[in-house]
């Protein structure tokens, strides 16, 4: 079971959860590899943030994220983002 909190977010129009992934490191690349991309009915990885933004890009790359922010403020501002 995925945990959650009780707030229950909104599902995105396409019927998945838009994903940001905070840190870029081997941790958040096991998730993808292990969790997300086996669960993409439900979750979709729309973007990713880490202070070294070389890595952020190099990591966005690697799993065809579209979109990059090098801090976590800035990719929690707008609403593009359901689940962090």
């Amino acid at each position: 079971m995925i945990g959650y909190n009780s707030v229950s977010p909104t599902r995105h129009p396409n019927g998945c959860f838009r994903v940001g992934i905070v840190g870029c490191g081997g941790v958040a690349g096991s998730q993808i590899e292990r969790g997300f991309s086996l669960l993409s009915d439900l979750f979709d990885v729309v973007c990713c943030c880490d202070a070294d933004v070389g890595k952020a890009n190099a990591f966005a790359a690697r799993y065809g994220i579209a979109s990059v922010f090098p801090d976590f403020r800035q990719m929690l501002g707008g609403d593009a983002v359901d689940v962090v």
